[in-house]
């Protein structure tokens, strides 16, 4: 086997239609992997970046490529004080937008693979001191092939648990699926469903083609505006490359019939979309992001169950809701999750060999921590990562509306076809939100936050935010630290003391 770096913009233009033949046929094709995805990603995000992609020969044959780039930056290594070193990295050619990244694997796999490993850790060593191959699912073939060719050339690497990510596979009919769900769900959903209507007629629109593109845009990226995210700047339009990349993406999947997205409006008001891709007969749920002015009527589950049954009814094979688990998706998915990891290789120089001991080191410590009576916030951590937040069923009580969708159709009350907006925040309506969420377990979540951020693990912290904002808790961050209040407390938050409904937590 031979290895031939692509290394030129230019050249790897020209791999298109043999790298989508070789994933068509490889043992792990999924649309982050495309020519098409990886060609937009690298326009909008591949600035200061160096393409290092590697095809694998068999003879004349293409057999494997690994999609990398190199990138040398800060490499932190300690959150608080924040310690960091300049490092060259070896990643995948993906970040938080892709959500899974791999290696294309066609004949030969476990020796391509072999190949890959000993080529970079010989012939490549000294372009890099750490590879860290993020987003590979933990049932890929390339980990497991990946993983006994370290292990055979006895190369030092840490494997860290990433994201557990939701999904529903399709094995029965929809009127299965939907007895399934909650009742009180489902009757929430139709109970809002009627208070949305008070702000005009609930309409559901679906894009696939380029004909209306451009307005459908328009009309996301102003909901993505108005979301929480957008104050979180995670947002589809939080900044010029992103706002690019799904533009782009949007006319590139529409071109390959891949693209899917629903928008619910409340008369000629646009209020939470769905931005979908549809590949190898799976849906996978890119973005989802709705209006916070419209978040009493929980406008996001009412378009997940529109999306959903249409999924059903159209004989597909899985509803992937990508991202980490979430409450709100636990409602629809259950248990069902794909584990994903990251995989961590270092070099044997000076760099290298610094970063491996620092975080073996790191990782004696919470050994060590948590055994300690001092543990308390790394085991609060440990808990929000097994989702043992609190119970989901009052999570549940939140829902609203329902409607069924054919393309383009009013909502209708018949049997609760409804769903809300991805990652909408289910709110509790005409209650005392004290009663749902004590102010010292408010505390210990920001204390969370507020560490997940340091160590910049932002779908972490946006996870507790996302959690408080159903518990109807709202927090701003601020050079001073971050503060809350109850919404619907007339004290506004300030950040002073003396508030009893507002406290200001990290000063």
């Amino acid at each position: 086997m031979e290895i031939h770096i692509v290394d030129q913009y230019r050249e790897f233009l020209e791999l298109r239609e043999q790298w989508n033949v070789l994933l068509k046929r490889s043992l792990h094709p999924i649309v982050f992997l495309t020519h098409q995805w990886v060609d937009t990603w690298w326009k909008a995000f591949g600035t200061g970046k160096s393409l290092f992609i590697l095809l694998v020969y068999d003879g004349n044959e293409l057999t494997a490529i690994a999609p990398l780039m190199i990138h040398e930056g800060a490499h932190v290594i300690l959150g608080k004080p924040h310690i960091a070193i300049r490092a060259r990295k070896i990643e995948f050619i993906a970040n938080v937008h892709s959500n899974r990244a791999d290696i294309i694997l066609g004949n030969k796999p476990a020796e391509a693979c072999e190949k890959i490993i000993n080529f970079l850790t010989d012939d490549c060593s000294n372009y890099w001191d750490i590879m860290s191959l993020e987003y590979l699912l933990v049932d890929s073939p390339s980990f497991m092939f990946l993983e006994n060719a370290l292990k055979k050339k006895n190369i030092s690497y840490k494997q860290y648990s990433l994201i557990s990510s939701p999904y529903v596979p399709i094995n029965c009919t929809w009127n299965e699926y939907a007895q399934s769900l909650s009742k009180k769900h489902k009757n929430n959903i139709a109970r809002r469903i009627k208070k949305m209507s008070i702000k005009g007629a609930p309409i559901i629109k679906k894009c696939h083609d380029t004909s209306d593109l451009a307005p459908i845009l328009d009309h996301i990226f102003t909901v993505a505006a108005e979301s929480w995210k957008a104050k979180e700047n995670t947002a589809l339009s939080s900044n010029d490359q992103s706002r690019a990349f799904y533009a782009d993406l949007a006319y590139t999947a529409a071109k390959e019939g891949w693209l899917e997205i629903y928008i619910l409006y409340l008369g000629q008001v646009p209020v939470v979309f769905n931005f979908a891709l549809v590949f190898e007969n799976r849906l996978l749920l890119l973005k989802t992001e709705y209006d916070e002015n419209y978040s009493e009527y929980g406008v996001g589950h009412a378009l997940i169950l529109t999306q959903l049954k249409s999924t059903f009814s159209r004989g597909l094979t899985e509803f992937d809701f990508l991202g980490p688990s979430m409450p709100w998706k636990k409602i629809y998915c259950n248990d069902t999750v794909k584990e994903h990891i990251s995989l961590h290789v270092y070099n044997k120089n000076y760099k290298g060999s610094l970063l491996n001991y620092v975080y073996c080191t790191k990782d004696i410590l919470k050994k060590l921590i948590r055994h300690t009576g001092s543990a308390n916030s790394y085991q609060r951590i440990e808990k929000i990562k097994q989702n043992q937040l609190f119970p989901l069923e009052a999570d549940a009580t939140d829902i609203e509306k329902k409607e069924t969708i054919h393309e383009q159709g009013d909502l209708k009350e018949d049997l609760f076809i409804l769903t809300e907006k991805d990652g909408d925040v289910i709110k509790p309506q005409n209650q005392n939100y004290k009663d749902i969420l004590e102010e010292e377990k408010i505390v210990q979540l920001i204390d969370e936050r507020t560490k997940a951020r340091q160590d910049r693990n932002w779908q972490r912290a946006d996870e507790i935010r996302e959690f408080l904002s159903e518990k109807g808790v709202e927090i701003n961050d601020s050079r001073q630290g971050t503060t809350w209040c109850y919404k619907n407390s007339n004290i506004r938050m300030d950040g002073l003391e003396g508030s009893k409904c507002s406290q200001t937590i990290g000063r």
